[in-house]
């Protein structure tokens, strides 16, 4: 950190592919014959957080989207929300908190209908994406936004299955101003009920569907698999897959990316060695 303590800003490229961290902490270690650095730190969305950002206050008293609640946590950081969550309305008086950092009250937003938050890597930008971009069930209909051929698999791991798929969950807001939905998948009997979901923010029909999508894509006989591969640039498929992508491995084993690490080693005689290593969510009924 700088001398006022705040966090130093760093840009990694490798492959092509551009990072901007806030370098937290360093450390060092000397040893006989060498010297050992270490950096930790986080993505810049970490200026949103509690350890940068004092918490607010808010209670809205008007009508607003979810969009628009969403932004509205972000006016004067710097930072912007590319939605892709649903559209519905919240009624005045429905949306409130307090001492709340800026990055928690937009995930209580994005968890209410079933997203997720993903920092941009380079750019003051925070993603509201839906956890599953595709239904688990309509996976084997639906084109993957990778493909990972066995020629460049490095390592792959699998694992048992556990879980059963639920086919239907009860959504309801919390307010007056809340609504009921029940949200089941078509063609099944709906006679395994996930247990109630409750949030504020359940006030339309569309985040009473798109959570209950969200919780039901949740559970399931869901297996983990792992592999590794070259990093390559963004020209060269599949370049970097990214945490919620939908990969399919084999030409026919469609998965989740849950999280991707980049590891960089420097080889006497082959120089840089680099390597993305996979964790992927897979469905044994997709």
């Amino acid at each position: 950190p700088g001398v006022s303590g705040a966090p130093r800003e760093i840009r990694v490229t490798i492959n092509g592919h551009v990072w901007e961290f806030l370098v937290e902490t360093f450390s060092e270690r000397a040893s006989f014959g060498g010297i050992q650095r270490t950096a930790d730190g986080r993505s810049r969305a970490a200026l949103l957080t509690a350890s940068y950002a004092p918490g607010g206050t808010r209670q809205q008293v008007n009508v607003r989207t979810g969009q628009q609640l969403a932004d509205e946590e972000l006016d004067g950081t710097g930072f912007t929300v590319d939605w892709q969550g649903p559209s519905w309305s919240v009624p005045g008086g429905t949306w409130s908190y307090e001492n709340t950092a800026p990055l928690d009250a937009l995930r209580a937003i994005a968890e209410a209908v079933g997203c997720v938050l993903q920092s941009h890597k380079a750019s003051s930008i925070v993603r509201v994406v839906p956890a599953y971009k595709a239904r688990p069930w309509q996976w084997s209909v639906t084109a993957p936004d990778v493909d990972i051929v066995d020629d460049y698999v490095l390592a792959r791991s699998l694992g048992s299955a556990q879980g059963t798929r639920h086919n239907l969950v009860e959504v309801r807001g919390e307010t007056a101003e809340g609504i009921r939905g029940v949200v089941k998948i078509t063609g099944t009997a709906g006679d395994l009920e996930l247990p109630q979901v409750q949030d504020k923010l359940i006030t339309a029909a569309a985040a009473a569907e798109a959570r209950g999508i969200a919780e039901l894509s949740s559970v399931g006989p869901i297996g983990r698999v792992s592999i590794e591969l070259p990093l390559f640039t963004s020209a060269v498929p599949p370049g970097l897959v990214e945490p919620g992508a939908r990969v399919r491995l084999s030409g026919s084993l469609m998965t989740r990316a849950l999280s991707t690490s980049i590891s960089a080693t420097w080889q006497q005689g082959s120089g840089l060695y680099v390597r993305q290593s996979l964790e992927l969510e897979r469905h044994y009924d997709a």
